[in-house]
């Protein structure tokens, strides 16, 4: 009977240990956002390559746009990561995904060329060295000057002046390149902007105007909002950002935003913003292109092993992308390098642990070097989730159910009662009383 007992316990926390990474995050709690970020990248890269070659710009300007994606990948920040692990187990990803967040902000360069923006753009927001705006603009304006019918040229003085915050300029600038365009969509969305921000936020009729031609750009959608809440019709103006809420795309940088006014207008009308946001349609995630994500990953790796061997956001990016490809082995080797890097930093302690785990064989016992790393880390927070379920396997399979204990119990002090994590390890420590 004992050994019934024993091989049930062994049994749970097996199925368990499968589990945890793989529970479903709440709506708008997901369990891997930096995937998503990933594929709005990969997505926004494909969207370049298309533009270039339907001629909307320019080889220069592609260029442009493409190191500003490559530099927001480069810029995804681990500290968002264990901001979200506090209070609660985060969901470690078993099959897909690229653990790290966001930004808060997205967009950049390619952004303002032909995705849809939000006021707070990362152009316009991003401060920029007064000694390299000069220069930039004075030669903007003499490619101007010598070419005034070259649309490209106007779209880059606009953006330049827009971010040197010179919105009235800007306006004048993004005016011509509309013509210049046959009144492109993209172009008017940036020429409306350019008029929001130049009458300090306000959307004029002239704005409004310009945007009621565009409504099927997020953007357009976005700034009618902003004029029904302007005009007092806060009501209509919620209807519209949940409506374009709605519609959004998992991923969308610009999502967080329109989220953030449909809170505050929510809160203003006495309604409950939560459930208005978890009305929503569940929204499916974009899709990855592996090639897209493989060429990224080896100018990743080029970059590492020759100009930067000291970026430690560069290595943690290279790990997770190298499991996002399956390459568990290697990942494992990026995660070693973090560490060497950044030695007293637990999350990336956790995240070398978990893939030593992968590489090797996952149904076998914690080897002796993952119980220490997640020992380790324990020691640096001994309040990291991960660190205490983990340490809490480690014990058990150890056959030192004390510690095990001792690490579950305390987790269940972190995490909120009613989760499904909880449960998952109240039923640990209920197999452990069995198992006496």
């Amino acid at each position: 009977m004992g050994l019934i007992v024993t091989l049930a316990a062994v049994t749970i926390l097996v199925v368990a240990l499968l589990l945890w990474p793989l529970l479903r995050a709440r709506r708008h709690e997901l369990a891997d956002p930096a995937a998503h970020d990933m594929a709005v990248y990969a997505a926004q890269l494909g969207d370049l390559e298309r533009d270039q070659l339907d001629g909307k710009i320019d080889a220069e300007t592609a260029v442009e746009a493409r190191r500003e994606i490559e530099r927001r990948i480069l810029a995804l920040d681990r500290r968002a990561a264990r901001a979200q692990s506090k209070g609660r187990m985060p969901k470690l990803v078993v099959a897909a995904g690229i653990l790290v967040v966001v930004p808060s902000l997205a967009g950049g360069l390619y952004w303002r060329l032909g995705s849809p923006m939000l006021p707070d753009q990362p152009l316009a927001s991003r401060p920029a060295p007064e000694d390299n705006l000069g220069p930039v603009l004075a030669e903007l304006a003499a490619r101007v000057a010598d070419a005034p019918d070259d649309a490209n040229n106007q779209l880059r003085y606009g953006q330049a002046l827009f971010a040197a915050s010179q919105y009235t300029a800007a306006a004048d600038a993004f005016a011509k390149a509309v013509e210049l365009t046959d009144s492109r969509p993209d172009t008017l969305g940036l020429y409306g902007e350019a008029l929001v921000y130049a009458s300090g936020g306000f959307v004029t009729a002239e704005a409004r105007a310009i945007f009621a031609r565009i409504q099927e750009l997020p953007r357009a959608r976005y700034y009618e909002g902003v004029a029904l809440y302007q005009s007092g019709d806060r009501q209509e103006a919620l209807d519209a950002w949940l409506a374009l809420a709605g519609d959004a795309p998992v991923g969308a940088p610009w999502l967080a935003t329109v989220e953030q006014r449909i809170e505050v207008v929510a809160q203003e009308l006495g309604q409950d913003p939560v459930a208005l946001l978890e009305d929503l349609p569940e929204r499916a995630a974009p899709p990855v292109n592996p090639e897209q994500i493989r060429a990224m990953v080896e100018g990743l790796q080029a970059r590492l092993a020759t100009d930067t061997p000291d970026d430690l956001e560069g290595w943690l990016m290279l790990a997770r992308s190298l499991q996002v490809l399956g390459e568990l082995p290697q990942a494992a080797d990026a995660w070693q390098r973090a560490v060497t890097l950044s030695p007293d930093d637990p999350d990336i302690l956790v995240g070398y642990g978990v893939a030593l785990m992968r590489a090797g064989d996952e149904s076998a016992p914690m080897s002796l070097e993952v119980r220490a790393t997640m020992e380790n880390a324990l020691r640096l927070d001994a309040d990291n989730p991960d660190a205490l379920w983990f340490a809490g396997i480690g014990a058990m399979q150890n056959g030192d159910n004390a510690v095990a204990r001792q690490r579950w119990e305390r987790l269940l002090e972190l995490l909120p009662p009613d989760s499904e994590q909880y449960a998952i390890v109240r039923q640990q420590l209920d197999a452990l009383t069995e198992a006496r």
